[in-house]
């Protein structure tokens, strides 16, 4: 879209937008770069924190995706900028005469229409039309500015068709794009929450107390009427939308956890599995561990010792901590001067003498400029038969710390010898939930935003003990580099790990 006159300095911005504890729309979290194969998601014990929606925007859905405008006050109304908003919806030209605004917009599919407004007018024209808005036109730094209430009509005045507005949630879906669901509920003695979408989703799942939130910050999900249900594990669900996007809550009376379909159209909300806690046949040898290598091989999973026999010292307790990155592979490159494996490296750093204060062993996966492999890293760990493991990342856009466990399916009933490489981590959540809410939850005690979620994030699958991915964002290298602030989050995550030491040392 081509305008005569300047367009304001923040009027093309879009909103960091992602409030609560959803990522940041239009950030590229670690779990954004996750993929969409067929999944099971069970969290259980999540901490979260939500991080702070400084801007209002309004996120548009269109059969091309979606994208972020940001609204702004004025008057004590709500406002957007009209060139914002139209430039992905067809092709228009401005021009501007004193206080008098004229626009000549065409959609893909229609015939180009004209609309007139005058600055600090309510009365216009679109078309042969009049027209009314509910606060004045404005024009601020050569921008046209509209009321937000009044976007459904303009548009369908300028030939744009299939228009959904939910004013009060700020989102508007454009060419009948809305994602709709229905819900059946079995019954018996495993009950199930069913969800049927119309579309493909791909929520962000997380957990609290009696809840399972599914958060969708990139489907158009449109729900109804929140449900009650005369069910002993799931009672409700209810659906809610606020500064563009939305969310699903399970209400249950225990934990809960979501399994994916393949074609990501079908959720099923279920009680997690139990785990079986009947110990290997005591006579079969135990497997030496995998060699770092491009061919991953089974973790072998220790054998059990059988009743009466002398016990062997239990290993001591230890934290393995991987910067990720390296060498050849530098990550992100923050404001175009410092590559994220130095970052990751000096976080990394801090977090092991911090350890040291809390008294608790640790160990660098890289401690030098090196690349290693996610098969390379796992096996690393796996070998030295860690207590847990820790990965760290660092990021540039949004602000805040996010806290991943693993996406992998639920254990199987009887526990093998050799565990498989690509899903040994299924057999350690429940540890890697406990680290993680522990984290989380020193962060959130130090005033530090957090956000805890599950994500696929190599190595995390193949560890064979607890592991927890954490991701450090700030859009000022400045602050990542800061020595007080590597010591602030190191501080909190070997506070977090220290307070769930004893229950990780049982588990082992």
């Amino acid at each position: 879209m081509r305008w005569t006159s300047r367009q304001s300095p923040g009027a093309g911005r879009q909103s960091p937008g992602a409030g609560r504890q959803l990522p940041v729309a239009g950030r590229q979290s670690l779990l954004a770069r996750g993929g969409r194969a067929a999944i099971v998601i069970a969290l259980i014990v999540t901490v979260i924190a939500a991080p702070a929606a400084d801007e209002k925007h309004l996120t548009v859905y269109n059969a091309s995706g979606r994208y972020n405008v940001l609204v702004v006050e004025r008057g004590g109304r709500e406002y957007v900028a009209l060139s914002d908003l139209l430039q992905p919806l067809g092709a228009a030209s401005a021009k501007r005469d004193g206080d008098k605004f004229r626009l000549r917009f065409r959609p893909p599919d229609g015939n180009e229409q004209e609309l007139q407004l005058t600055a600090g007018k309510t009365k216009g024209k679109a078309g042969r039309s009049d027209i009314t808005l509910p606060a004045p036109f404005r024009m601020e730094n050569g921008a046209p500015f509209v009321p937000l209430s009044s976007i459904a009509e303009l548009l369908t005045e300028l030939g744009v068709r299939d228009i959904e507005f939910h004013p009060q949630a700020r989102r508007l879906l454009v060419g009948n794009v809305a994602v709709r669901y229905q819900t059946e509920l079995q019954r018996g003695a495993e009950p199930k929450l069913v969800f049927h979408f119309s579309g493909a989703v791909d929520p962000t799942i997380a957990t609290e107390a009696g809840k399972l939130r599914m958060m969708f910050n990139r489907a158009p999900v449109v729900g109804s009427a929140p449900q009650r249900f005369d069910d002993k594990l799931i009672t409700g669900e209810a659906f809610s939308e606020a500064n563009g996007e939305s969310e699903i809550t399970v209400s249950g009376s225990g934990p809960l956890m979501a399994t994916f379909s393949a074609d990501a159209r079908t959720i099923t909300i279920s009680a997690p599995p139990v785990m079986a806690t009947t110990p290997p046949p005591a006579q079969a040898p135990a497997a030496a561990p995998p060699p770092p290598s491009s061919t991953p091989t089974p973790v072998a999973a220790p054998p059990a010792p059988q009743q009466g026999t002398p016990q062997p010292a239990r290993p001591r307790f230890m934290v393995a901590i991987d910067a990720a990155h390296g060498g050849s592979e530098t990550g992100a490159m923050l404001q175009g001067q410092v590559a994220e494996k130095d970052l990751t490296l000096a976080f990394a750093r801090r977090m092991q003498a911090e350890f040291d204060k809390q008294g608790i062993s640790s160990f660098l996966v890289r401690d030098g400029d090196v690349a290693l492999s996610a098969d390379q890293r796992a096996s690393a760990a796996n070998t030295a038969r860690a207590t847990l493991f820790l990965t760290v990342h660092v990021g540039s856009e949004g602000r805040g710390i996010r806290v991943y466990t693993a996406r992998v399916a639920p254990p199987p009933a009887d526990r093998p010898l050799f565990l498989p490489w690509a899903t040994a981590q299924s057999w350690f959540l429940d540890g890697s939930r406990s680290a993680a809410g522990s984290i989380a939850a020193e962060f959130s005690k130090r005033q530090m935003m957090v956000a805890a979620y599950s994500a696929l994030l190599p190595p995390l699958n193949s560890i064979a003990e607890p592991a927890v991915a954490i991701e450090i964002s700030d859009s000022s290298t400045q602050n990542l580099s800061a020595p007080a602030y590597q010591q602030a989050v190191g501080s909190a995550v070997a506070a977090g790990v220290a307070a769930v030491r004893s229950s990780l040392e049982g588990a082992r």
